[in-house]
């Protein structure tokens, strides 16, 4: 009688059976922009003087003033 050979079955441990993990990829860093005090001042200016004109120099100036500087501290974030 022949005997029939069972095929060999190789132990598998934990740690070949765990699933390797992609090294994360790196976070791109935000870079902001960066304006001096002077800067930041003539930006908002200008924004506000853009604003106005759009409205036809009607309105507050002081709402556009405050749009523009709103519009200015968005471009940080």
């Amino acid at each position: 009688m022949t005997q029939i050979k069972k095929p060999a079955v190789k132990k598998v441990t934990a740690s070949e059976t765990s699933v390797k993990k992609a090294a994360p990829k790196p976070r791109a860093k935000k870079i902001a922009p960066v304006f001096s005090n002077q800067e930041r001042y003539e930006l908002i200016q200008k924004t506000a003087y853009f604003i106005a004109e759009h409205n036809g120099f009607v309105g507050d100036p002081h709402a556009f003033w405050a749009e523009a500087e709103a519009q200015v501290n968005a471009i940080k974030s």
